[in-house]
């Protein structure tokens, strides 16, 4: 649960020292990001408090409630400012195919990532047979965090951040950070968060 939450929109917030609110933790600082507990589990202590509440003083209209009940917008009790959707690292085909291949020098990170059961179990791989046209000095680069595959896979999207040059946390692989902290697409993002609607 968020300690902070934005009241129109009824979710969550965290912020830098310049006080902006931002919507996940990869946008804001390291200091704050790791110095700070933006959440907390510590409110389900109130879920058996206002079971016994509801019990005595209004058991008609009690409502299920725990860490794991689905919230009003889940279940459409109500509209909130915006609807849970679908993951946008989520890989899915209509016939089975590979993830991906590579004709030149690469490196891919892939975080949180959820593959059906049509990607095949294969990693990302080179496309040629012989590497005649791209000799690919550096070699596989293909880094994965917390991915899973529908049927399970052989081993190869198991967590590997570790081995590659940079070894980033997981939560350190940010949009600014993709482009060695030279460019931040999100930060225009950041200075219009009032005027764009998700």
């Amino acid at each position: 649960m968020g300690i902070i939450v934005h009241k129109e929109r009824c979710e969550p917030f965290v912020c830098d020292r310049d006080g902006v609110p931002r919507r996940r933790l990869d946008q804001i600082g390291s200091e704050r990001r790791n110095g700070y507990a933006w959440y907390s589990d510590n409110p389900r202590s109130l879920f058996a408090e206002y079971e016994r509440w509801a019990t005595k003083n209004d058991p008609q209209n009690r409502v299920p409630a725990s860490l794991t009940t689905k919230g009003a917008n889940e279940n459409g009790t109500i509209e909130m400012y915006r609807r849970p959707s679908k993951n946008l690292a989520d890989f899915d085909a209509k016939s089975p195919t590979i993830l991906g291949r590579y004709h030149h020098d690469s490196q891919f990170f892939l975080l949180n990532c959820k593959l059906s059961s049509k990607i095949l179990d294969t990693n990302i791989s080179y496309a040629y047979t012989d590497k005649v046209l791209d000799p690919c000095p550096w070699g596989l680069r293909v880094y994965y965090y917390n991915c899973s595959r529908e049927g399970g896979h052989s081993g190869w999207l198991a967590n590997n951040l570790n081995p590659s040059e940079e070894a980033p946390a997981f939560h350190a692989v940010t949009a600014r950070w993709t482009f060695n902290e030279q460019w931040d697409p999100e930060a225009k993002i950041r200075e219009l968060w009032n005027v764009l609607g998700y």
